[in-house]
């Protein structure tokens, strides 16, 4: 990213953000690196979880003949987190308890899940929204990219992801929060009697 950043105020580079790619283009591309062509089902399933980026396109294809139901296999999630997730360490220990909580994250849940994530909260946050990890949603915040977040929460040993789920399900009550969330950690987190 500095070096981005450099070449840019050198003038020796121009920066074009573009938007996603829309269904039809995907389906060619899909189409162009899959290895074999790809039945209509497993194509509909990388558009979806695409979303119209086209990396995310390219390795969901090449990978898709190998991919088991709709989760990523380990190649493509490593690279989905190296090109879509470039922070700091500490801030991708939070990013890894937000990815489990919910799609809509205020401050508060954020602070209080850098606490249990032993992460600087703002500092965490202000990474994460600077590389464009996360977005700003309303007053709230959610993920940019779908695929982030699941690669984020499958790469946790289960172990870890029990704990975590009982730790946001408490957290979660004690904001008052909606009781079908809080169920829903109690259940991911092997306690179905809480839930």
């Amino acid at each position: 990213g500095r070096g981005l950043a450099r070449l840019q105020r050198a003038a020796a580079l121009q920066i074009i953000d573009l938007a996603p790619m829309d269904e039809d283009e995907c389906r060619r591309l899909v189409q162009r690196t899959a290895p074999a062509p790809l039945d209509d089902a497993r194509v509909r399933h990388v558009l979806g979880a695409a979303q119209g980026h086209p990396f995310a396109v390219i390795e969901l294809a090449r990978c898709a003949a190998a991919a088991h139901g709709d989760r990523l296999p380990a190649s493509t999630a490593e690279a989905v987190l190296a090109r879509l997730c470039d922070v700091p360490d500490q801030a991708l220990a939070l990013l890894r308890w937000l990815a489990l909580c919910s799609d809509a994250l205020d401050v508060t849940l954020v602070e209080s899940l850098a606490a249990a994530a032993q992460a600087p909260a703002m500092a965490a946050l202000d990474a994460a929204l600077t590389e464009g990890v996360l977005v700003p949603d309303g007053n709230r915040y959610r993920f940019r990219h779908a695929l982030v977040r699941q690669v984020l929460a499958d790469r946790l040993p289960p172990h870890r992801r029990v704990q975590m789920h009982r730790r946001i399900a408490g957290l979660l009550a004690e904001r008052h929060a909606a009781p079908a969330d809080v169920a829903r950690h109690w259940r991911e987190g092997g306690k179905p009697h809480e839930a």
